[in-house]
């Protein structure tokens, strides 16, 4: 998995569609916000799931710092535990796109690829909750 709190971060990204999409959300909402420049400290940070890191999205998740209290993030909605589901997106059929808010001010963004290796479970909730 890839905490992402600079944008040169993402360029460690291996899936080129991935990295393209990802860079591209980070200049359309962080970089280029000049009235709010991205502070990952206050504001949160981005998490990019690659297929080793499979289990991580069913328990705490130490090597980015987050030890979450109810569960991984697998466990929080499936029972609506734990911090708030802002919202998921799909980037073109590649990425799911989960904001999950831990106060008024911080969230980390979860990309998680549309690959066979993710749950099919978690897959199925993703679908179902998309954003129209």
């Amino acid at each position: 998995m890839i905490k992402i709190t600079k944008r040169r971060e993402a360029l460690a990204i291996p899936d080129l569609v991935h990295k393209e999409l990802i860079l591209r959300d980070i200049d359309n909402y962080w970089v280029n916000d000049i009235d709010h420049p991205w502070d990952p400290e206050s504001d949160g940070y981005l998490v990019y799931f690659e297929e080793k890191d499979k289990n991580a999205m069913f328990g705490d998740i130490p090597e980015i710092g987050i030890q979450h209290k109810y569960g991984g993030i697998y466990h929080q909605w499936m029972t609506n535990s734990g911090p708030m589901w802002e919202g998921v997106i799909a980037h073109e059929d590649e990425l799911y796109v989960v904001t999950v808010l831990f106060n008024n001010e911080f969230a980390v963004i979860y990309y998680i690829p549309n690959r066979d290796w993710v749950d099919p479970d978690l897959l199925n909730k993703l679908e179902e909750r998309l954003d129209p």
